[in-house]
């Protein structure tokens, strides 16, 4: 609800051009992988099952972009303990795919065509202050997404839910 809500304040500031991703379609990315094959789909999937996590809650914590010269990706990072760890986690048992040093997690919240006002952009995203509203993280998913020209095409490979059932 939240970043649906900064999407809003966004659209009505008409500073760029571009898709808001679809509430249904945010996630949070923990790792990219990149273009893999089924055999090694399959083995990264029997690996992320061996993760280990108790549920939390996740709050948004910044409103951002990756280059402020070619301003592409509009996202919302979610920072913590049990996040980093989870990450963490994940970067571990999945050793076998390069770290890219420069990754964050983070939620892709629109994707620009074209900037109408960077300043102003800019200033904006930064002065986006959040509401502290949480959503509890029970699981986490490998995703396949292809990019094509209406947008993203997501599809769930495996879910694999926390461990434990302790509470937050």
């Amino acid at each position: 609800k939240e970043l649906t809500a900064i999407q809003e304040q966004l659209k009505q500031l008409h500073l760029f051009e571009g898709k808001y991703t679809a509430p249904a379609h945010m996630h949070l990315t923990l790792k990219f992988l990149g273009e893999i094959d089924a055999p090694l789909l399959q083995k990264t999937a029997d690996i992320l099952r061996t993760v280990k996590f108790v549920p939390f809650a996740l709050c948004i914590t910044k409103i951002g972009v990756f280059s402020e010269k070619c301003i592409r990706i509009i996202w919302a990072q979610a920072a913590g303990k049990e996040i980093y760890d989870l990450q963490k986690s994940i970067d571990a048992a999945l050793a076998v795919f390069p770290k890219e040093g420069r990754f964050m997690g983070h939620i892709t919240i629109a994707r620009v065509k074209q900037v109408k006002n960077r300043e102003k952009l800019l200033q904006t995203l930064q002065n986006i202050t959040s509401h502290q509203e949480s959503c509890l993280v029970d699981k986490f998913v490998l995703r396949k997404s292809v990019l094509t020209p209406i947008g993203p095409k997501y599809t769930d490979i495996a879910v694999f839910p926390c461990h434990e059932k302790e509470k937050i």
